[in-house]
């Protein structure tokens, strides 16, 4: 069950980064907002959401039998996070979603961040914002990696850097460091 849950977490990833390099309006907006180059964004998949019916009309097409029950158990369908929102996938080890942070663009969420719950079958404490681009670097990096709080200072950094995506560094988190050898 996790290996479909992880398919369709990693197809609405593909989806809303997609539907955001097509919007050129709100990607070029971002990006002179935030001072990135679309190669900046790339690799961590940036993605915009329109709404919560393009997102689950496009699930019911592309997803093979997909249930309701399937897009409430990873919170596909709340309006709150999916509705005009820029869409941050949070990568697990492997490079497969497993969680998102969204921030709408409008509403009376606007312009705050929001993330799928703890509850999330895929959560764990130990997710780092942009390891999967980190761990690529390590190498090169000569061991070392930043570790930044949100997901803006990730990618501004970029290379060898994670986001703890809060203010502390979990003790989950600094394991999967630690058993990288990150200094």
């Amino acid at each position: 069950r996790t290996d479909r849950l992880q398919q369709i977490m990693n197809v609405v990833a593909s989806f809303c980064h997609s539907t955001f390099t097509q919007n050129r309006d709100i990607l070029n907006w971002y990006l002179n907002d935030a001072g990135f180059t679309e190669d900046q964004i790339s690799p961590y998949q940036v993605g915009y959401s329109p709404s919560v019916d393009v997102l689950t009309k496009f699930l019911y097409a592309k997803v093979d039998n997909i249930s309701d029950g399937e897009i409430r158990l990873l919170e596909l369908a709340r309006s709150d996070l999916w509705n005009h929102a820029l869409v941050y996938p949070i990568h697990d080890y492997h490079g497969d979603v497993a969680r998102y942070y969204c921030k709408p663009l409008s509403g009376e969420a606007s312009g705050k961040y929001m993330s799928t719950s703890n509850a999330h079958p895929l959560y764990t404490k130990s997710l780092l914002y942009g390891w999967h681009v980190a761990r690529r670097h390590l190498r090169n990096a000569g061991g070392k990696i930043v570790v930044v709080e949100g997901q803006k200072a990730c990618i501004a950094s970029g290379g060898a850097t994670v986001a703890t995506m809060g203010t502390e560094l979990h003790t989950e988190q600094a394991e999967i460091l630690r058993a990288a050898k990150v200094s």
